[in-house]
């Protein structure tokens, strides 16, 4: 096989990001957002803890400052959490523009339930009335299709960085 058509490797990376990278941002975002909501969680919890024990005097102030960490800690994972949510909802729009780019409707469809619903091939298949392995090829076809988007979208932004640089220079 010679260099010119031989199918990238899997994992091999295309600019920054791999198509399954740049896909998967949004689902990972939301389990980032899933995992600081159980840790406010948990934090409440131990707050709700403190509040409620009945300890001596000399404990009191101790309990204050693990309640207030508590807090202020919870108010922390609040704030990350709002721009991972923003985070999330530019990812989500910038892979649905990306799908809708894929010329085959099929590929979008398997994309879209992947990537923004979340469904494993199995599920995908199911509902397509599909084999899992169809819809494992339709999906290797699809991310073949977002590859060359990032790509050219890669190299749109390189040539613009180049000409801007050359402005700047004369």
């Amino acid at each position: 096989m010679t260099e010119e058509n031989r199918r990238p490797h899997r994992e091999e990376k295309t600019g920054q990001r791999t198509p399954k990278e740049f896909l998967a941002k949004y689902r990972d975002l939301g389990q980032s957002i899933d995992a600081k909501n159980q840790q406010i969680l948990e934090l409440r919890t131990q707050a709700v803890r403190l509040g409620s024990s009945n300890f001596g005097s000399r404990v009191q102030h101790t309990r204050n400052d693990r309640m207030s960490r508590a807090v202020a800690e919870i108010i922390d994972l609040m704030g990350e959490i709002e721009v991972e949510v923003l985070r999330r909802k530019t990812a989500m729009q910038e892979i649905e523009r990306a799908i809708e780019q894929v010329e085959d409707g099929v590929q979008r469809e398997v994309l879209r339930w992947r990537y923004l619903t979340n469904l494993n091939m199995e599920e995908i298949a199911g509902k397509m009335g599909y084999s899992r392995m169809q819809v494992s090829r339709i999906h290797g076809r699809a991310l073949e299709a977002i590859r060359s988007m990032l790509e050219q979208k890669s190299g749109e932004e390189t040539e613009k960085a180049e000409i801007s640089g050359k402005g700047r220079e004369e």
